[in-house]
């Protein structure tokens, strides 16, 4: 997986780091409010290793409000972003799933010189709050994609739009050149779970493009 930009949603950043932030000192007051805090600094004032830190409260105010939030914003970036209620308030459209359909290529038959009919197309997208994979597979050309970078470029309505470079790899070796890089733009209806969307690459001496028309089968 790797990281991606989410389309000028600086601002609502900001908002969620406030938010986690208050939910952060309202975890800690109540860990006050149960002795929680009280009992780590008993051990701060009767563990020897800790007495220089004493002073800062090392475990009981630096430590803890740290492992608190990044125990918050862990969930949050795994889990709790798919909510359906926070997912409207950050705008980032959760896009997780498994899609089949088909792409059409301008690549041509290295026999007959005619474009090749449309194949089956797999796509896997893992997605978490920070980082995103797309992963496509063409089984009858024995050749797989895997994204390198990307972002959202648009949401709305229902429909998110996602830019990504990719490397493709194939155990094709009387092609001309197994591997190459290429652009996929695709747009995700959330409603239905079609997609469609475009692609180009710079695969051998004439590079191809096409497009592609998938549905979502699971998520």
């Amino acid at each position: 997986m790797h990281p991606y930009s989410k389309g000028g949603m600086r601002k609502k950043n900001i908002l969620l780091i406030v938010l986690l932030v208050i939910l952060v000192s309202i975890i800690y007051s109540f860990l006050q409010k149960i002795g929680i805090i009280q009992f780590l600094e008993i051990i701060e004032k009767n563990v020897d290793i800790f007495s220089p830190l004493i002073k800062w409260g090392f475990i009981s105010i630096v430590l803890t409000p740290i492992v608190i939030f990044w125990i918050i914003y862990e969930l949050f970036n795994r889990y709790m972003w798919k909510c359906k209620l926070l997912n409207k308030l950050i705008g980032l459209p959760n896009i997780n799933g498994k899609y089949e359909g088909i792409l059409q290529s301008s690549f041509k038959d290295r026999t007959t010189g005619e474009p090749i009919p449309a194949i089956p197309a797999i796509l896997e997208v893992v997605q978490t709050y920070d980082e995103i994979k797309f992963c496509i597979s063409f089984p009858e050309t024995n050749s797989s994609s895997r994204s390198n970078m990307g972002g959202l470029i648009s949401f709305e309505g229902n429909i998110a739009e996602f830019a990504f470079t990719y490397r493709n790899n194939s155990r094709d070796f009387e092609i001309e050149s197994t591997s190459h890089d290429g652009m996929n733009i695709l747009r995700f209806n959330l409603d239905n779970g079609m997609v469609q969307g475009e692609y180009f690459n710079n695969r051998g001496v004439v590079p191809n493009k096409g497009y592609m028309d998938l549905n979502k089968i699971n998520s």
